[in-house]
């Protein structure tokens, strides 16, 4: 993810993040509640 700084909006930038956390599997993002390791 690289938009080199020079201008991009804020916002454009915190959706193209918000992107790619939503699509890296190490993260829950855009899934919704889940329980912890734990079960919690």
């Amino acid at each position: 993810m690289h938009h080199g700084g020079a201008g991009i909006r804020g916002l454009d930038a915190v959706e193209a993040a918000v992107v790619v956390l939503e699509d890296d599997p190490h993260f829950n993002a855009g899934r919704g509640a889940v329980f912890t390791y734990n079960g919690t």
